[in-house]
């Protein structure tokens, strides 16, 4: 059993299945700003968009071509679904105990939670938030701060990683009758060990 003061969620292939709706931005994307990238190919999950959009194009068209990216997300955000449990398991968690970090910006996980009926916390963590983004500890150091614990008394709940694999594979699951939950990757923040 997981004992922590509070839990740090990842949206994506944690909370929520965003896979076909993330493919279907990015490949949209891919068709004007990258052609010859392939989602299911070439993305690195849990990297920051922006990082990989300025890979792969001129850097003179990053900015237009990251908002351009965003806007396809929040749009296909309408795809998105919450895995099972989510939606059982965030009510029975007190205020403040949780939060989500996420590799991905604001915008585009306050649509994907309120796409999948999950509440979005005020004091989710972005990769507007931090400089440097998973695999770093940063955004899980943050996380834990806003909630007032130290890293060390927080559970990390994340997908794969960087170079992962997410979704239906990697989901959580959640035990409602002994209110606990077991995840495949569940590690204190800013340890690289599982918890």
């Amino acid at each position: 059993m997981l004992s922590a003061a509070g839990l740090l969620f990842d949206c994506d292939g944690v909370l929520v299945d965003s896979d076909e709706a993330v493919a279907q931005a990015w490949d949209s994307w891919a068709a004007e700003y990258a052609p010859g990238f392939d989602f299911a190919r070439d993305i690195n999950q849990g990297r920051p968009a922006a990082e990989t959009v300025a890979e792969l194009v001129p850097s003179r068209d990053c900015a237009r071509a990251t908002r351009a990216l965003k806007q396809l997300e929040i749009d296909s955000a309408l795809m998105v679904r919450a895995l099972p449990g989510a939606a059982e398991l965030l009510p029975l968690l007190p205020d403040g105990t949780w939060t989500v970090v996420t590799s991905g910006v604001l915008a585009v996980a306050r649509a994907r939670l309120s796409a999948a009926g999950l509440p979005c916390p005020k004091d989710l963590v972005t990769a507007d938030d931090v400089r440097q983004g998973k695999p770093a500890p940063d955004p899980y150091l943050i996380g834990a701060q806003r909630l007032g614990i130290a890293p060390v008394r927080g559970g990390g709940l994340r997908g794969c990683g960087s170079g992962g694999e997410l979704g239906p594979r990697r989901r959580h699951r959640v035990d409602h009758r002994r209110r606990r939950t077991r995840a495949p990757h569940a590690s204190a923040p800013g340890s690289s060990r599982p918890a």
